[in-house]
């Protein structure tokens, strides 16, 4: 009887590759590629990264998680929703839409701006994009950028400063000079 199990064990092992082989594979995740992050803190990681479709390039700002509140208090309770901003199809068009971010940021408090954005688990959807608020905000000597997303009652909102936003486009011009012939 053991030698039966062995035997069917084996078989099975055998077979397996040849029966994956067969199956059409559709992936529960989609190929990203980090191009540039940050870690702000124990907590906070911003990036900017490609999601290729069909042979087309597709960038994104992931903001990172939103916290969740009013306009004065926001509590990052949830860790896993991220909100995701779509900077273009080229490289280019990533850097100028980051430029714009910082441009927004450096306005006088309380400036406001609007853009589209996906709030998810994971990666974007494009199906899932909803406007964003922009909100130029200071606290003591920092100018921040608010991205804001209002449910059900509530302000979903990440909060980025203006010098992070310029690392991030520093990187991104870095990456640039190395990757000429990525568009």
């Amino acid at each position: 009887m053991n030698k039966i199990k062995k035997s069917l064990v084996v078989l099975l092992f055998a077979v397996m590759p040849a029966v994956s082989f067969a199956q059409e594979t559709r992936s529960l995740f989609k190929q990203t590629f980090e191009i540039v992050e940050i870690e702000i803190g124990d907590y906070l990681t911003l990036s900017v990264f490609n999601m290729p479709e069909d042979g087309q390039n597709h960038y994104y700002l992931d903001a990172g998680t939103l916290g969740i509140g009013d306009d004065l208090i926001q509590f990052n309770i949830d860790p896993l929703a991220h909100l995701f901003i779509p900077l273009g199809d080229t490289l280019e068009e990533s850097q100028a839409k980051l430029e714009e971010f910082k441009a927004l940021a450096k306005k006088p408090a309380g400036t406001i701006g609007e853009t589209i954005g996906c709030m998810a688990i994971g990666y974007p959807s494009t199906e899932k994009m909803e406007p964003v608020c922009l909100t130029s905000r200071r606290f003591l000597t920092q100018k921040i950028l608010e991205f804001s997303i209002e449910r059900e009652g509530y302000v979903r909102a990440a909060h980025i400063t203006k010098g992070d936003i310029g690392l991030m486009i520093t990187n991104l011009k870095i990456y640039r000079k190395l990757h000429r012939k990525e568009k």
